[in-house]
């Protein structure tokens, strides 16, 4: 069975993701600047749309390293501060990763991947098709409830607007057509997916 683009990108963001489990400051800085690297080579239009998504999160950020920061032990107050910067750092790199692999990604092709993904717990009797397009169509409808929440006129309740995305998400099951073809990945995919997993093992080998 061939590979499609969506399931190539989702193990890219799987790598990243178990990667950074005990990583070492050093090496989570090498790993940002290398996503950085990318970035600046081959996705620059993405960076706009990646420093929104963070600033949008600048308050969970800002809550993560308060709350590591206070709990820092009296004999070394800096502690908990650094360890709250590092939590926010992987965070950071976790959010710019899902945004590098998601990114043009339609509903239908994540929720293939997705399924793809999990077609060996069919074993234990899981609905992976039905978990897929439902987990899909919610991430769509994610990406989506803020622009047209941020586009609604005044005076319109912003809950109209969620509670339609929230209703079309539900209808995505019934609407969706399975036996469309997948698309392929690209070299840019593969290249991605070869230097996350080159850079990951290489960065845990450090550490």
């Amino acid at each position: 069975m061939s590979m499609s683009r969506a399931l190539v990108r989702l193990i890219s963001l799987l790598v990243v993701a178990v990667g950074l489990i005990g990583l070492a400051p050093l090496s989570l800085a090498l790993l940002a600047g290398i996503l950085a690297l990318w970035i600046g080579l081959l996705e620059r239009g993405l960076t706009g749309l990646l420093a929104q998504r963070i600033w949008r999160m600048r308050w969970f950020f800002l809550a993560i390293a308060i709350l590591y920061g206070l709990g820092s032990p009296l004999a070394d107050p800096w502690l908990g501060w650094q360890e709250g910067a590092y939590r926010v750092a992987v965070l950071i790199v976790l959010v710019v990763t899902v945004g590098l692999c998601l990114n043009q990604l339609p509903a239908r092709e994540l929720s293939d991947g997705i399924a793809s993904l999990l077609r060996p717990l069919k074993i234990v009797g899981l609905p992976v098709e039905v978990f897929a397009r439902r987990t899909a169509a919610t991430l769509d409808a994610v990406n989506e409830m803020s622009e047209r929440v941020r586009s609604l006129p005044r005076g319109r309740s912003a809950l109209n607007a969620v509670a339609q995305i929230c209703e079309q998400a539900e209808r995505y099951q019934a609407n969706a057509q399975p036996d469309h073809a997948a698309a392929a990945p690209t070299a840019r995919d593969w290249a991605f997916f070869v230097l996350m997993v080159v850079s990951v093992g290489v960065l845990q080998w450090l550490t």
